[in-house]
């Protein structure tokens, strides 16, 4: 066997132990999350800002972990208003998720979870009740007005821990607005070790946030599904149907397409139920997605992809809303301070003019550019790859068209090429060839072997467009285009005071500092200025025991 095809067959083989172990459920661990949010009330348009510490309560603790953090707000009958994804890194995570406006005033959760938790159902997810307000809108949210659910326990987990005895204080107990605060934090034991993280939140009076442990009764099964952790980036899963969608395609080839910024392609095949696995990138924001299996003769696949979301119903307790009166003035001070906030936040909208980035394809540097422009224009795709001297030529077999690389490796003659069109696999010839020549600006070869993932390629064609369109190829009628949502930005989760004073300082949240390690909890000072608003507020330092369990410091000040 020749050298090259012994090192593309270990590749291979690597490959596939690297997706079985990507793909392989680990019933013998048991993922927690502590979760804790600045506060419990919000308006709506306002941000709610968690820390998340990731515990592993059974196996091995030195395996790997999920990175990926789901979070969601969520009506009590599991109704869902926004979510979005947060990278875990370290066993922690923190950000932000902002509150639709449109919803109504009620009682909501914020819930977190990783996908392997979703092997457990909804009830192994860590929960926070909010109160969220629209002081624009007279409606309430209809629940079922009972705090107590049959098979269901609420569990706060919050409350003091002798164990771990948290001093905090702050200079004054007086200020005016706009003046500086001095927090101090002091343990009163000198071992500070044993704790995982604290975060730190000042907040308005009675707007403190608490944490619920959602346990079911013996009599209620848990939904049981097949997740896998998520340790290597966002995995999307799915199935591969039949044109009916009843019997599943095993064995079959799935291509997924990242387009436009952080282009990339991976390919994975079915398993025997017609399961596939793509473990992608830890990009942020949104990116839009082409999922297509590869040509089945005589099949019309339809392809499933599962949702990136929890969808397990589930029914909260729901308490009739209402607010004491502390908690109305409270209430009314942060919709007023919302609004206005509202008002002042500048218009960042504006359009710039930046040199275009090019950036390398997954292939990285081809090696060979054909720029159809710098030729005489011919009739059609295929006199350009015959007719001029390129490592590419269009052959026959067995009556049917297909491309053949050329290069100086042995294994091009053992695979077939990748053949791409803006970065979208295609492997019918016949429709690659239908394309105008004037619609493509170039085409880029790679002439050597190239492995991805557990599929080896004999060599890359990728087709560039002009306009980005595809050159208005019939794409294959099997893919679904995806806009699919990665991680989530955290940059513009910080508590930012208005640098310009002649602006209200409108902050509802004065301060907030998610994982302050345990050593700056000795004797460690934060400084933070006052707002523009009068009334009492709550200084909230919440501390992680290595078991899970939440530890509460409270100090109060006023402003006046």
């Amino acid at each position: 066997m020749r050298k090259f095809e012994f090192f593309i067959l270990c590749c291979q083989l690597l490959c596939a132990i690297s997706v079985f172990g990507q793909g392989t459920k680990q019933s013998s661990a048991i993922e927690k999350i502590i979760v804790c949010t600045d506060r419990s009330v919000y308006c709506v348009g306002e941000s709610i800002k968690f820390s998340a510490e990731l515990l592993k309560m059974t196996g091995d603790s030195s395996s790997l972990g999920s990175t990926v953090l789901y979070c969601e707000l969520i009506t009590p009958e599991g109704y869902r208003a926004t979510g979005n994804k947060f990278l875990i890194k370290d066993h922690q995570s923190a950000g932000c998720l902002t509150i639709p406006k449109e919803i109504v005033t009620g009682y909501y959760y914020f819930r977190a979870y990783t996908k392997f938790m979703r092997n457990n159902g909804p009830e192994a997810y860590s929960y926070s009740l909010l109160k969220i307000i629209n002081p624009l809108k007279n409606d309430v949210l209809v629940t079922s007005g009972t705090n107590n659910l049959p098979g269901y326990s609420v569990v706060p987990e919050t409350g003091s821990d002798n164990d771990h005895t948290i001093d905090i204080s702050t200079d004054k107990s007086i200020y005016k607005t706009r003046d500086t605060v001095h927090l101090k934090v002091s343990r009163n034991e000198p071992e500070i070790g044993d704790l995982k993280n604290s975060s730190l939140a000042v907040i308005p009076f009675e707007a403190g946030s608490s944490a619920f442990t959602i346990v079911p009764q013996p009599d209620i099964p848990l939904v049981k599904e097949q997740f896998y952790s998520e340790n290597r980036g966002i995995t999307i899963t799915g199935k591969l149907l039949d044109a009916q969608g009843n019997v599943p395609i095993g064995g079959a080839l799935v291509n997924l397409s990242i387009i436009g910024e952080g282009r990339d392609f991976m390919a994975t095949r079915t398993d025997s139920a017609g399961g596939f696995y793509f473990s992608l990138p830890y990009y942020i924001g949104k990116r839009d997605l082409f999922i297509c299996s590869a040509k089945l003769p005589g099949k019309e696949p339809k392809i499933l992809v599962d949702n990136e979301f929890c969808t397990q119903p589930v029914h909260l307790p729901s308490p009739p809303f209402e607010l004491s009166e502390a908690e109305k003035v409270t209430a009314y001070q942060i919709a007023a301070n919302a609004l206005v906030q509202s008002a002042f936040i500048p218009d960042t909208t504006f359009v710039t003019e930046e040199a275009e980035v090019v950036e390398k394809p997954f292939y990285g540097t081809p090696s060979e550019i054909l720029y159809l422009d710098q030729y005489v224009q011919l009739p059609t795709l295929e006199e350009y790859f015959n007719e001029l001297p390129l490592m590419v030529k269009v052959k026959k077999r067995k009556g049917e068209k297909y491309f053949k690389v050329y290069g100086t490796q042995n294994a091009l003659d053992l695979f077939d090429p990748l053949v791409l069109i803006d970065y979208v696999a295609v492997d019918d010839p016949g429709k690659i060839l239908k394309v105008l020549p004037q619609d493509v600006a170039r085409i880029e070869i790679v002439n050597e072997p190239y492995v991805k993932g557990s599929q080896t390629y004999g060599g890359i064609i990728s087709i560039i467009s002009k306009r980005g369109d595809f050159a208005v190829i019939d794409l294959p009628s099997s893919g679904i285009f995806i806009n699919y949502r990665f991680l989530d930005d955290n940059s513009k989760c910080a508590v930012i005071q208005p640098a310009d004073n002649q602006l209200p300082d409108t902050r509802n949240t004065l301060f907030w500092q998610s994982h302050i390690t345990p050593e700056q909890l000795t004797n460690t000072g934060f400084v933070f200025t006052a707002g523009d608003t009068h009334g009492k507020y709550e200084v909230v330092l919440r501390s992680i025991s290595p078991s899970g369990k939440i530890s509460i410091a409270e100090t109060m000040f006023i402003v006046e």
